[in-house]
């Protein structure tokens, strides 16, 4: 395969992934400004303690101390290809063990 192929089949979906954390993380900024009602740190923290957030990357809380909680999709190289394997609702693959390094 080539590096251009690659590039265009892998890389860059896994960088699409990326730019979507990033873009949630401004989404759950922006709403928990307004849901604090003002620029203050202390109310800031507190709007997000206090609430569930829906970005484009899914569901996000925050626990007591501030640390977000969210399921973070998993996948596994399989014929090339990566494959979701987790959330488990949405994957349509198992978890395909790799075999010991003697049997490879």
């Amino acid at each position: 395969m080539s590096r251009k192929r690659f590039k265009a089949e892998h890389i860059i979906g896994m960088l699409r992934e990326v730019e979507k954390l990033y873009y949630a993380l401004c989404q759950i900024i922006s709403q928990a400004i307004e849901k604090a009602g003002v620029l203050d740190g202390q109310k800031f923290r507190q709007a997000l303690l206090d609430n569930k957030f829906d970005p484009v990357s899914g569901k996000v809380d925050y626990a007591e101390r501030g640390f977000a909680i969210f399921v973070q999709p998993v996948s596994q190289w399989w014929n090339r290809r990566q494959e979701l394997i987790y959330p488990f609702e949405y994957a349509k693959h198992t978890v395909k063990p790799a075999p010991p390094w003697d049997k490879r």
